[in-house]
């Protein structure tokens, strides 16, 4: 999982991919309904009207609507997270004056440690120099051993 941000770009992706799969199916699935009486529907194809003509039964009525129904808890239960979500970024309840304080505090404390692991990292190159060169000595010193024992 990655961070706030990121879980709410993500949670903001669904329900984009879930509003436009249920307005995409209703679309191609969903049966022409006559609003106006003097403005006729052309467009229908046979199965359209063999929908119409079980109407009495509701038989495709239904399938459309418990989309309809699957759809709207999917969105409604999106929206609560990035809702959630939301309330929980760092900040939120800060006006803008005191989250750039925030942001300069963050950035004098990152500049600080950042000096601070330079310090360190020039420390760990010197001991790394002396560990070298003592390793050279040492090295040094047994390959003398060596010649005079020979």
């Amino acid at each position: 999982m990655g961070d706030r941000v990121t879980q709410l770009q993500d949670c903001i992706d669904k329900l984009a991919e879930i509003l436009f799969t249920s307005l995409g199916v209703l679309q191609r699935d969903a049966p022409l309904l006559q609003i106006n009486k003097d403005v006729p529907i052309t467009a229908w194809t046979s199965e359209q009207i063999a929908q119409v003509s079980l109407l009495g039964k509701k038989i495709k009525i239904n399938k459309h609507a418990e989309l309809a129904k699957d759809s709207a808890k999917d969105i409604v239960e999106t929206v609560k997270v990035i809702e959630f979500l939301i309330d929980k970024l760092p900040g939120i309840d800060e006006t803008e004056q005191q989250q750039l304080d925030r942001l300069k505090e963050l950035e004098e404390e990152n500049l600080n440690c950042g000096l601070e692991m330079s310090a360190e990292i020039e420390s760990a190159e010197l001991l790394l120099s002396e560990v070298r060169n003592t390793i050279n000595e040492l090295i040094s010193d047994q390959t003398d051993l060596f010649r005079t024992a020979l």
